[in-house]
């Protein structure tokens, strides 16, 4: 769970650092399972936003999109990749 962030019911509540970030569906899914999990591959991701396998570079222009939204509001990445595995940035 990322601490300066809040991920809400629905599509329309996510803060970052007190900021709304308004982001897409599939940014929400994933956000969504960032929030309750302490990691996620890129074929969990796959899945979950109903894209086949080979749109797997999918996955990575969502989370780019979140982390540049995320760096205008706080000046760093939301999301890290490490190998094909996802998960928040706890020096936010």
């Amino acid at each position: 769970m990322a601490k300066h962030l809040t991920v809400g019911n629905n599509r329309s509540e996510v803060f970052y650092l007190g900021y709304r970030l308004k982001v897409t569906p599939s940014e929400y899914k994933i956000l969504t399972v960032l929030d309750r999990s302490d990691r996620c591959s890129t074929n969990e991701l796959t899945e979950l936003l109903g894209f086949d396998a080979t749109k797997k570079g999918n996955v990575a222009v969502h989370i780019c999109s979140i982390n540049r939204k995320a760096v205008s509001i706080g000046e760093r990445k939301l999301i890290l990749c490490q190998g094909s595995e996802y998960f928040f940035n706890e020096y936010m």
